[in-house]
């Protein structure tokens, strides 16, 4: 397979620098200069599709360009208290986020540890932190330190 040459090609900040290798799909991996300064070792398929167009600058730029015009978010900055209930649980700690796969709040899977992690932070410590290999003994943890730490809390 014939490699296409993007040497001092600009795609979005990124320019392409020098081919690094090809990954085991066939795709061509580039060294890329971001124009913030960073060098970023890219997937020349992602380039030339516009699927990358910065080492990652580009979308925290935007996203703080996003937070200066919320009127919402900009009047909540610097207020603690919206992290926290009115009992001082934090709400990450009893409402499942989006990244929740497990199903179960305040139960993940850590990849590196093969293990599933139980944890629950109250008043801005941890209650529970704790790997089992068994996801039930996860869940069963958690539960347990809800219905001591939460219980408590709510009462």
């Amino acid at each position: 397979m014939q490699r296409i040459d993007i040497t001092n090609q600009r795609f979005g900040r990124l320019i392409a620098i020098r081919f690094v290798e090809r990954k085991s799909n066939g795709n061509a991996i580039w060294e890329c200069a971001c124009d913030c300064g960073k060098v970023k070792n890219i997937d020349s398929y992602a380039l030339r599709k516009g699927i990358t167009q910065s080492c990652g600058c580009l979308k925290i730029d935007y996203v703080k360009e996003r937070y200066k015009t919320n009127e919402k978010f900009q009047s909540n900055v610097g207020n603690a208290d919206n992290l926290r209930r009115s009992d001082g649980v934090y709400w990450a700690s009893v409402t499942k986020g989006k990244k929740n796969k497990s199903g179960v709040v305040g139960v993940s899977f850590d990849e590196s540890k093969n293990k599933w992690t139980a944890r629950l932070m109250v008043d801005g410590k941890y209650v529970l932190l704790q790997d089992f290999y068994d996801f039930d003994e996860a869940v069963d943890a958690r539960k347990a330190s809800e219905l001591i730490y939460l219980k408590s809390k709510a009462g």
